[in-house]
């Protein structure tokens, strides 16, 4: 999570105290701009954030020193929180927050005591059959969860997201299918689907397909509470490779000619245009989304290296959502999230990435990803 070389007294120096306190900044100034009760959106955030940071059981049965002490030093890491601010129809419309529960434990123990979690907020609310769904999804994805003891505790095998719809919780789980290598993937993204009753409309094998330039990167499930299903495939690749594939897909999608799809794709191209920086990174993430209830979408979602000086990319955010019509808070937030710069170790500014969907409406539904530095 932190890269490979970093020195022992810039660990020690990192501002681990602060870091919840940015985070519950951020989340105050997201649920103000949203209308909300900020001191009620922030109980329901420590409750929520109480539940998911949940420590797993220590492994009794290991007694090698070693794996001791570095599951003793991963128990004392904070919480990595992840922000995510939704803009539609001209405004600040929701928010939500992303956690992968707290390591120190082997990831099947991490990952097991975070979807306990995620099954007592469903049942507290009352939705018995949303967790039962969870959980067969959750078997479906990881058929040999047990193998997956040989990988690193720090692995990010699964997100739970909470997205506040009032007093309820919309949840948002974030499988990633790749770790379980013991069974087919194709067949197990395609028996997900069949569960929540959704057809890929043969879009999984235009993005990772043989002929796709993509890398698989995981599957998404939201649980809103309601009878409508929906799902998104993740796959990464490199900026260069993005047009070819986002053209077969919006032509697949629309039934349109080369030329429609050109226009389809001249949005993007303006904002990909307004974000262009040399601290804007290479790769990028493309979801399919699909729905019980509505045509697949796509998203785009571009990424920044974590040591950008903070104006810069509060600068760049502010002057490409503006092109566009938005204008959140994004001063606040970025002063919110953001710490003392000396004590950085990986993250020195909120933005982590922006993502924009196709076919975009006027204006284009954006989602911002926004980290508490670090």
């Amino acid at each position: 999570m932190f890269g490979s070389a970093l020195a022992v007294e810039k660990f020690a120096q990192a501002d681990w105290q602060g870091y919840a306190g940015r985070a519950e900044r951020g989340v105050s100034v997201l649920a103000e701009a949203c209308g909300q009760d900020a001191l009620a959106a922030l109980a329901q955030f420590r409750r929520v954030r109480g539940l998911l940071g949940r420590a797993p059981q220590p492994d009794r049965t290991c007694h090698d020193p070693v794996t001791q002490m570095a599951a003793e030093v991963m128990a004392n890491l904070p919480q990595i929180i992840e922000l995510v601010a939704t803009l539609s129809e001209g405004r600040l419309k929701g928010y939500a927050f992303l956690s992968q529960g707290r390591p120190g434990a082997p990831l099947p123990v991490t990952m097991g005591t975070l979807l306990a979690a995620a099954f007592e907020l469903l049942v507290a609310e009352g939705r018995r059959d949303d967790a039962a769904l969870l959980a067969e999804v959750f078997a479906l994805a990881f058929p040999r969860l047990g193998a997956l003891g040989a990988l690193s505790p720090l692995a990010q095998g699964l997100i739970i997201g909470v997205a506040p719809k009032g007093a309820q919780l919309a949840m948002k789980s974030y499988f990633n299918t790749r770790l379980d290598a013991t069974s087919g993937h194709g067949e197990r993204i395609q028996a997900i689907l069949q569960r929540l009753g959704l057809t890929d409309h043969g879009l999984y094998h235009v993005v990772y397909g043989p002929n796709s330039p993509a890398r698989f990167h995981g599957l998404g499930v939201d649980l809103d509470g309601d009878d409508h299903r929906r799902a998104k495939l993740y796959v990464r690749l490199e900026q260069p490779e993005l047009t070819p594939l986002l053209g077969a897909l919006l032509s697949g999608l629309t039934h349109t000619g080369s030329a429609a799809t050109h226009d389809l794709l001249l949005p993007i191209h303006a904002f990909e245009a307004a974000l262009q920086h040399p601290s804007r990174i290479q790769e990028v993430e493309l979801a399919v989304a699909l729905s019980s209830h509505a045509p697949p979408t796509l998203k785009v979602t571009y990424f920044f290296a974590g040591q950008t000086d903070p104006n810069v990319t509060l600068a760049l955010l502010t002057q490409a959502l503006g092109q566009i019509g938005y204008i959140p808070p994004l001063a606040k937030l970025w002063q919110a999230l953001t710490g003392p710069r000396d004590r950085t170790l990986s993250q020195a500014h909120p933005l982590h990435g922006v993502g924009i969907e196709l076919p975009t409406g006027a204006p284009p539904k954006v989602n911002l990803y926004l980290q508490p530095t670090l």
